[in-house]
């Protein structure tokens, strides 16, 4: 756990070339599988969110499918979290996009956290139990969403659309 004190840098990660692109961080599998990187153009001065898509990683690529009829069924909102009534955002319910894009949505609808294999267990508690906070009420164990992943969609969207576009424009 990292913690830092209000209003403070938490962590700051520094790279030492002044030029370029560097990983600054690297996630792999259990077969050491690359599967992300966060890194940095120093030059640029900007970051960059890698999920791994080298082609030699993938089988079975299909450019043919129907992405209007799925992104129709997408059913983007306007809502507030509850920690800040105030600010007022464009998002999606993950659980209402895991059935569309499940790729896009990490987690279990209605789910809590429960103990694990290799955690510190209380006395009395056992490997699947539902774990408590002070008061003695279940964690919940939120889902999280990639907007990201749903950019492909998007893509082949419009590519569908215009496709549709110039073929009533000739017609």
């Amino acid at each position: 756990k990292v913690k830092g004190a209000q209003n403070n840098d938490v962590a700051i990660f520094v790279h030492k070339n002044t030029s370029g692109s560097e990983t600054m961080f690297r996630f792999r599998d259990g077969d050491q599988t690359t599967c992300g990187t966060i890194g940095i153009d120093t030059g640029g001065n900007s970051v960059s969110y890698n999920t791994s898509s080298d082609y030699r990683l993938k089988e079975n690529v299909n450019y043919n499918f129907d992405a209007t009829t799925r992104l129709k069924q997408l059913k983007p909102a306007r809502f507030n979290f509850i920690s800040n009534a105030d600010k007022t955002v464009d998002g999606f319910l993950a659980h209402e996009v895991s059935s569309i894009v499940p790729e896009a949505v990490q987690g279990e609808k209605d789910a809590f956290e429960k103990y694990r294999e290799h955690q510190e267990i209380p006395d009395g508690k056992s490997v699947g139990d539902f774990k408590l906070d002070e008061n003695g009420n279940k964690i919940p164990n939120y889902q999280g969403i990639d907007q990201s992943k749903l950019v492909p969609l998007l893509v082949k969207t419009i590519q569908e659309l215009e496709s549709r576009i110039t073929e009533l424009e000739n017609a």
